[in-house]
């Protein structure tokens, strides 16, 4: 497993973006090196990781006594040059980030546009009129489209949405500066960018809603097609190195240690380890993983706190997940547990019917019988794992037909549903019920799988996903909890 997201590079890409946006301008300067400590929450000494890094790329010039003045220029073909080189070494290519923004954002749009009322309509209609404007600048046109797509993904009432919307916007920005550079090209982005807004707009106003996931699915796709063509013209290595910063995550900052602990509860909700099995030891998870001794044992101990596993010297760590006794009380451990749930398992029931499809057309006769054998395994355990057949069932969307940057979005959405499921042993009536309504569609969705019916296949999980939902719905009446969000079936 590769180390991702060194603190400093994070910072650095931060700044860099900045940078580029024109957030300082040329021969201005930076702010002090512990002003930006504090606003990233990090270490002098990490800022000053940063400011050498900025120096080495030259946009900046760090004189000892003075703030670090910013060398960028817009105008200044080798500047534009730091900006693409900056660009071929991301982890997650342009491409990537467009791909999984279309993933999903397409039908989050669709569903949001079918639940906004008349002041949200007459804000969307405001916003294309802006964005129609003659005048209007290709940057604003930009603008004006992200702001569309929040209003709209708004209604959805969905957090952890705009969280990847505005991750998101980072590229955009970044392709804006690209496009701006080529009158040409910014023309042809500046005619299509219109004509999709004016045409969303008419799709709502006459309720037009089944075809708007395609529309911005092939707008989006389009788009990056123009960016691309120029970006291979005037790069000439687009090879992508570091890795782009999403600033959520199921444990903060991620960093080595919790991407371990998150693969490793990933890999006990899909049932390679049992309640009251031991986990390998700490030589073996050092070689799967690639890292030192150290890191394993703090990764383990994350799951030691969490009550996943209790690690006994002599003995190892042995899964405790299921038989560690649940909470005196029936209460939801913390609020924003139900939030996070609601909106992971929202953007998952969005999600679903587009990325089966996809993982469908590459499915191998051993993968279906490996996904049959593990949801069969866990069926049969003495103790019902709830939600986590779901999640070996939607497994296949992850092994199949999605990008790298996908895969780890929704692993760690799955890794959210385990945690929380994992904190509310209390309700454990409220699962025997969801679990034996739930168990007909598993079932039957076994079969369709076998099959390669799809079509019924995602019916199957739509119902699983629906009773999911509802069976959560019931623990926050319980615990006086009560959500005002949207489930989309």
């Amino acid at each position: 497993m590769p180390r991702h997201n060194i603190l400093y590079k994070n910072v650095y890409h931060n700044l860099c973006t900045r940078i580029f946006a024109n957030e300082f301008d040329c021969c201005s300067h930076l702010p002090s090196m512990t002003e930006l400590a504090e606003e990233y929450h990090v270490s002098l000494l990490t800022i000053h990781s940063t400011f050498k890094l900025l120096q080495d790329v030259g946009l900046i010039h760090v004189t000892r006594g003075t703030e670090a003045e910013v060398l960028y220029r817009k105008s200044n073909p080798i500047s534009i040059q730091k900006l693409h080189q900056w660009l071929a070494d991301r982890l997650y290519t342009m491409s990537a980030v467009y791909h999984m923004a279309v993933r999903l954002t397409a039908h989050s749009v669709e569903y949001g546009a079918r639940l906004c009322d008349d002041d949200e309509l007459q804000r969307l209609v405001d916003i294309a009129d802006k964005a129609c404007c003659p005048d209007c600048p290709i940057n604003r046109v930009a603008f004006y489209l992200i702001e569309l797509y929040t209003a709209l993904i708004s209604c959805t009432k969905n957090d952890l949405l705009l969280e990847l919307l505005r991750a998101g916007d980072e590229y955009m920005s970044i392709s804006m500066l690209l496009v701006v550079q080529d009158q040409a090209l910014c023309e042809k982005y500046n005619e299509r960018a219109r004509s999709f807004i004016k045409s969303i707009i008419s799709k709502i106003e006459s309720k037009d809603f089944d075809s708007i996931a395609c529309l911005v699915n092939n707008f989006s796709l389009g788009s990056l097609k123009l960016f691309e063509d120029y970006i291979k013209v005037t790069t000439s290595e687009f090879c992508p190195k570091q890795e782009l910063l999403f600033k959520w995550t199921v444990f903060g900052n991620e960093n080595l240690y919790s991407e371990i602990a998150n693969d490793l509860i990933m890999r006990i909700s899909m049932g390679e380890f049992f309640d009251g099995e031991r986990l390998p030891c700490e030589q073996k998870l050092q070689l799967q993983y690639g890292v030192s001794a150290k890191t394993i044992r703090i990764a383990l101990a994350a799951l030691n706190e969490c009550g996943i596993i209790k690690t006994v010297n002599g003995l190892g760590s042995v899964l405790t997940y299921l038989s560690s006794p649940p909470p005196a009380e029936r209460y939801l451990p913390d609020a924003a547990d139900g939030f996070n749930f609601f909106n992971s398992l929202q953007l998952i029931m969005l999600n679903v019917p587009t990325m089966l499809r996809e993982s469908f057309l590459f499915l191998t006769d051993e993968e279906i019988s490996t996904t049959e054998n593990c949801v069969n395994r866990l069926l049969g355990s003495k103790d019902k794992a709830y939600y986590v057949y779901g999640i070996i069932l939607l497994d296949l969307t992850l092994r199949n037909g999605t990008e790298v940057l996908t895969n780890q979005v929704f692993r760690q959405l799955f890794t959210r549903i385990f945690l929380f499921r994992h904190k509310s042993k209390g309700y454990r009536d409220i699962f025997d019920r969801h679990f034996d309504a739930c168990l007909p569609y598993i079932t039957d969705a076994l079969v369709q799988l076998k099959a390669r019916n799809v079509e019924n296949y995602i019916c199957d999980i739509k119902q699983i996903l629906s009773l999911i939902a509802t069976s959560t719905r019931q623990m926050c009446a319980v615990s006086a909890l009560h959500y005002d969000i949207p489930i989309p079936y």
